[in-house]
């Protein structure tokens, strides 16, 4: 079964394989002789050993025997010692298939109808998984069928039970066997549910067993009546809470209370770790309403971090932190602490971080609780750049620097989750609401500074369940019913700059420190770009110049250390690549040339971030402008100063030229590479990126100035099929005839020239923007 304690509540450690692999391998050879040879003469021995009757004489040895003497008064003592001893041997990974056959049919032969007195004993039990795993398809039929009559007794027995997850294992692929295995659980999912073993087992059955062979089981977790109300809970799509409560409009509240009052019995006992009581509490809270969520937000904070397991129970904080009150969103931030970076890190658990840096108002609060952890620690830089790099930590730096294409690098699940959240308002208590904000402020130290306490929306118990049952529930109309208001009073963007305060100087001096590391990584090359065009800091552009400037990128690979991830991540992957890709397209560049020129190069090929591309996997080594990831960032951030096309949504101010940004990348860039031109015009990449800095009005007329001497060696390269050498000979084609490629661009010459030397005394340091 699945292990679904969250990553940052245990640690494990394993020696690399291989490792000491030929370090005493003689002796670990005869150590394994000797153990089998004593096995064998225990076993022609009936099981017995010679120290357990005391032969020693010593104080050990009398122990041994007392206890020995007290075991053989148990029941099937003579076959539980038998039973080990052939087990011993059996379960030995180096027996060959011809003695393992033997010495299973030596032990079906022994326990066959027995199963029953041996199951319960913590070491008998471990023969009867051996038994099941390792015997003939006639063996195992045999073993299920006696075991079908106590299925039940031992799920909720400790040892028993490991007996019955076995079984579900080597049922799964047996259709016949699986149907009847779930007859016998049909009708006792709600005993099992409620019980500390018995719910390890259900578990299994919803983990190990088809979807679609188990919606009738979990239909018994909305409450008995209401499996009887609708007969059949199977179908081609099965019958989820949703779906029930659409075919019971009336029984709404009745169903919805049985499920309450399962889940508050299942957390009683400690099983909020398991993943179908986490996504039964998804499911409640998707379909209860903003009020009866609100009520459920005090009894999860308690086992906040073991719902951090699985992506549902994340969901279902999320949607607590958006409906809960200032007061419950503190006591979150409070038991995240010390646990801050392993949950951003977390595959599933950054949502929670994701919807509370969406919804809090007390920022000062948040601020302290999360980003002082994360600035505190030795490493900062090494800390900022895994985030900055991880797949799904950088979802959370990425909503803050540009939350208007929230919907370009986050999930489908994930936009839905953020959407705004709505309560049913009421005429008092708002005052008191208020102070319970402050009070819960004192808990995280000094909480009540800018922010503290302004959220509002106090509701009555009751009022407001019969709303419609969506997570995030939103009205139908643009603007909100009469009735509702936001569960967040403060202006979202105010909420983002306060929350990017403290992470400004963190962030500016990452990019100079590790602007190649960024450019070269998916997520930390689209951070390192709103960074750039958002403070638009000097001495970053340069760091970023001098980066893109660089001839080689061999020495900086970047491996992930959570391995290859999983299907969602790559899907996350991919969205940060097509949204890269496509802005570069938007921002001005010659579209179907481009694509043509990704296909020769290789960037169709979306590999995963977080990591860097080794050279001679998916990109050779060379220079960083080659590389595909940073290539598309380094062309935005000059298309971003030159402003966007006509019809296209402005990234910049305005298109006039005195009020574009100055470029003082472009100029950066145009210091660390002129002269080298010829050198990046003998590329795909390259030459697109020497047509885009063309473009740039203070810099284009310089670049031009040195390829004019150079036209026939240009010549040469366009028609070498170089797409981005044929554009650049083409404009400067246009500008011999004094035509213009652009419109106005040969008029703002002059203006181009002072602008160019503004860039320059900036870049310099000798004057301040």
């Amino acid at each position: 079964m699945q292990d679904t304690v969250p990553a940052h509540a245990k640690s494990t450690s394993r020696a690399p394989k291989g490792k000491y692999k030929s370090v005493h391998s003689k002796d670990v050879k005869k150590s394994d002789e000797k153990m089998q040879q004593g096995q064998q003469k225990r076993l022609r021995a009936g099981g017995n050993d010679s120290k357990l009757h005391g032969d020693g004489g010593g104080p050990a040895n009398k122990k041994r025997h007392v206890k020995y003497e007290r075991a053989k008064t148990r029941p099937a003592f003579d076959l539980v010692a038998r039973a080990k001893a052939i087990w011993a041997i059996f379960r030995s990974k180096r027996l060959g298939k011809d003695e393992r056959e033997k010495m299973s049919e030596e032990l079906y032969s022994l326990i066959k109808g027995k199963l029953h007195q041996i199951a319960v004993k913590h070491d008998a039990a471990r023969v009867v998984q051996a038994a099941l795993k390792h015997g003939n398809r006639i063996q195992q039929e045999a073993y299920i069928t006696e075991l079908l009559e106590y299925l039940l007794e031992f799920s909720k027995v400790q040892y028993a039970h490991f007996i019955v997850l076995r079984l579900l294992d080597v049922t799964a692929s047996l259709p016949v066997e699986r149907k009847r295995v779930l007859r016998v659980f049909t009708g006792k999912v709600h005993t099992l549910a409620t019980h500390a073993v018995g719910a390890k087992v259900l578990e299994g059955i919803f983990s190990i067993y088809p979807k679609q062979d188990t919606q009738a089981l979990r239909a018994e977790l909305y409450g008995r009546e209401t499996t009887l109300l609708l007969g059949d809970t199977t179908g081609p799509q099965g019958r989820d809470l949703a779906a029930i409560l659409r075919e019971l409009p009336e029984r709404r509240e009745r169903v919805l209370s049985n499920v309450l009052a399962m889940i508050q019995k299942m957390l009683v006992k400690d099983l909020a770790v398991l993943p179908f009581v986490q996504e039964l509490i998804w499911e409640y809270t998707c379909n209860a309403g903003p009020v009866l969520v609100r009520e459920l937000v005090p009894t999860l904070l308690d086992y906040l971090l073991l719902l951090t397991g699985t992506r549902p129970g994340c969901k279902a904080l999320a949607e607590c932190a958006a409906y809960g009150t200032p007061k419950d969103r503190k006591k979150m931030l409070k038991a995240l602490k010390g646990y801050v970076v392993p949950t951003l890190l977390h595959k599933d658990a950054y949502l929670l971080i994701l919807r509370l840096a969406d919804v809090i108002d007390d920022t000062v609060a948040f601020n302290k609780a999360v980003w002082q952890e994360l600035l505190e620690r030795n490493a900062v830089e090494e800390s900022m750049l895994r985030l900055a790099t991880h797949v799904k930590a950088s979802k959370v730096l990425l909503c803050l620097l540009a939350p208007e294409k929230r919907s370009t690098f986050l999930m489908k699940d994930e936009v839905e989750l953020l959407r705004p959240a709505f309560i049913p308002a009421t005429e008092k208590k708002e005052e008191k609401e208020e102070q319970e904000g402050q009070e819960g402020g004192e808990e995280l130290g000094e909480g009540g500074g800018a922010g503290a306490g302004e959220e509002g929306g106090v509701i009555s118990p009751r009022q407001g369940s019969s709303l419609p049952s969506s997570p995030s529930f939103i009205p139908t109309s643009s603007v909100p019913a009469p009735n509702l208001v936001p569960t967040s009073k403060k202006d979202p963007g105010l909420r983002r700059e306060e929350l990017l305060a403290p992470l400004k100087a963190a962030l500016l001096e990452l990019g100079k420190q590790q602007a190649r590391t960024l450019l070269l990584s998916a997520e930390g090359s689209f951070i390192l770009y709103e960074v750039a065009t958002r403070w638009r800091d000097p001495a970053l552009l340069k760091a970023i110049a001098h980066a893109a400037a660089s001839e080689g990128f061999q020495e900086q690979q970047l491996r992930s250390k959570e391995g290859e991830g999983d299907k969602e991540e790559e899907g996350d992957r991919e969205a940060v690549d097509e949204v890269e890709e496509g802005e570069v397209m938007d921002e001005g560049g010659e579209d179907d040339e481009e694509e043509k020129a990704d296909e020769v190069c290789g960037m169709g090929n979306k590999q995963g971030s977080g990591r860097l591309e080794a050279a001679g996997e998916d990109e050779p080594a060379g220079p960083t402008r080659e590389h595909r990831i940073a290539y598309k960032t380094i062309k935005r951030l000059i298309l971003f100063e030159v402003g966007p096309k006509p019809g296209k949504k402005p990234e910049c101010p305005a298109t006039p030229l005195e009020k574009l940004p100055t470029p003082l990348f472009s100029e950066a860039l145009y210091e660390e590479c002129t002269g080298r031109w010829m050198d990046w015009l003998a590329s795909i990449r390259g030459g697109f990126l020497v047509e885009a800095l063309v473009k740039v009005p203070a810099v284009g007329v310089r670049v031009m100035d040195e390829l004019h001497p150079k036209e026939n060696e240009l010549r040469r390269l366009a028609s070498s099929s170089l797409k981005g050498a044929s554009a650049v000979l083409a404009m400067m084609g246009a500008q011999k005839v004094g035509m213009s490629p652009k419109r106005g661009e040969k008029s703002r010459t002059a203006e181009a020239q002072k602008v160019a030397k503004t860039a320059v005394s900036i870049i310099s340091g000798k004057r301040t923007r």
